[in-house]
């Protein structure tokens, strides 16, 4: 409706980007990992790898191509915020591997702790 393109408008026109928002359960008990055994906190990491790791695959064989299409069809922005969630989880999947790593690492290292 007309009425329903004017409110479009008005909104993406505003000079106010709202707050960056966050809400992610596996990233919240991530940052309450310390109170778990190490092999338990690797655990974990290791999970939201692997979450992340089907995010990835998830936007590259379904999600892009959908978005590719659209910006065929002359509507750019949408497989822009589908390459940018790719390279989110794609950023997620580098870090926790490398924390994974370094648990381990730390894990070697310390001889009978399970912290």
């Amino acid at each position: 409706t007309d009425k329903g393109e004017s409110a479009l408008l008005s909104w993406l026109r505003r000079s106010q980007i709202p707050p960056r928002e966050l809400r992610d359960e596996g990233f919240l008990r991530l940052a309450f990992a310390d109170h778990l055994p190490r092999e338990e906190a690797i655990t974990l990491v290791r999970r939201l790898r692997a979450r992340s790791e089907e995010a990835v695959r998830e936007f590259r064989e379904v999600i892009i191509p959908k978005g590719e299409a659209l910006e065929s069809a002359g509507v750019r922005f949408p497989v822009e915020i589908c390459r940018m969630g790719a390279a989110y989880h794609a950023l997620i999947v580098e870090h926790l591997s490398q924390l994974e790593v370094d648990l381990l690492a730390r894990s070697a290292s310390v001889d009978g702790a399970d912290r």
